[in-house]
């Protein structure tokens, strides 16, 4: 069952658990539902449910929805929301400022210290770093907010809490789980592919007030992400220098500046918010 139809649900009974016991005839009234999906939806056994939660719960996994406080309702900005997320290490009032922060997995030495510079002045100016795990850029990202004092980051995974990828990243990726959390659609036993990346991208874009691109490739995920953050009206900041960022500023996305004026830059773009943008040409994930 997608998002659009949890919403219905939820607005007519109050809770998924409540739509869940209530009369047949009630639930099947509603529009917009498909009927094979309700039926699906129907037959699943509650019971069960709520046990694998617990056992999730026990292994430090915790589920969230929509009618949880911590789920980030800027997710709820896509037509494509998730109807849940399974998170390690929490989201809390100190994450409602959030800034994604991504780039190619294959940075030059500036394009990688610049990342983990402007994550940790993020950091610690209050913000909380969004990014993806991969390698490069991302990892700067993460690495770069992990170094302020008190600095806070969230993960976005393109597979489940038990298949962290890349392999590499582990330790970053308990560290940040510590700091903030791990968020992924997926459930724990499902592995990285490029479709679950492909959709990682989106989340990436709806959590942060504004998305920074530092150094990408004419294709990648990186323009994927800012596609949807410009499609969303939120501030894009790219730094010149390659086809991809170039791509991106002369598609309407903002010049990166450097230092303390890039933070003030940002915080300007939104707090004043934005219109959205030309969506980039580029889309192509290879």
């Amino acid at each position: 069952m997608g998002m659009g139809a949890a919403r219905r649900l939820i607005a007519r009974f109050g809770s998924l658990e409540a739509a869940f016991t209530a009369p047949e005839a009630d639930v099947s009234a509603l529009h917009r539902v498909r009927p094979d999906a309700l039926m699906r939806w129907r037959r699943a056994d509650l019971a069960a449910m709520r046990a694998q939660l617990c056992s999730l719960a026990i292994a430090g996994i915790a589920y969230i929805t929509p009618d949880d406080v911590t789920y980030p309702a800027s997710l709820l900005d896509l037509a494509q929301a998730p109807v849940g997320l399974f998170m390690r290490g929490q989201i809390t009032e100190a994450d409602r400022r959030r800034v994604t922060v991504v780039g190619t997995r294959e940075p030059s030495a500036a394009g990688f210290a610049v990342a983990r510079q402007l994550s940790m002045e993020l950091a610690a100016a209050g913000y909380t770093v969004v990014s993806g795990l991969a390698v490069g850029i991302d990892t700067a990202a993460h690495a770069g907010a992990l170094i302020a004092p008190g600095g806070r980051t969230l993960v976005v995974l393109g597979s489940g809490l038990e298949h962290i990828h890349p392999r590499g990243n582990r330790s970053l990726a308990a560290e940040a789980a510590t700091r903030g959390a791990l968020l992924t659609e997926y459930p724990p036993d499902q592995v990285v592919d490029a479709g679950r990346l492909l959709a990682r991208d989106r989340l990436l874009a709806a959590l942060g007030g504004a998305v920074v691109v530092i150094e990408a490739r004419a294709r990648g995920g990186s323009l994927v992400t800012a596609t949807h953050a410009a499609r969303l009206g939120r501030p894009v900041f790219a730094m010149p220098g390659t086809p991809g960022c170039d791509a991106l500023l002369a598609d309407g996305a903002r010049p990166l500046a450097q230092g303390q004026e890039a933070l003030e830059v940002i915080d300007r773009a939104i707090a004043q918010g934005s219109v959205a943008a030309p969506a980039p040409r580029q889309l192509a994930l290879f």
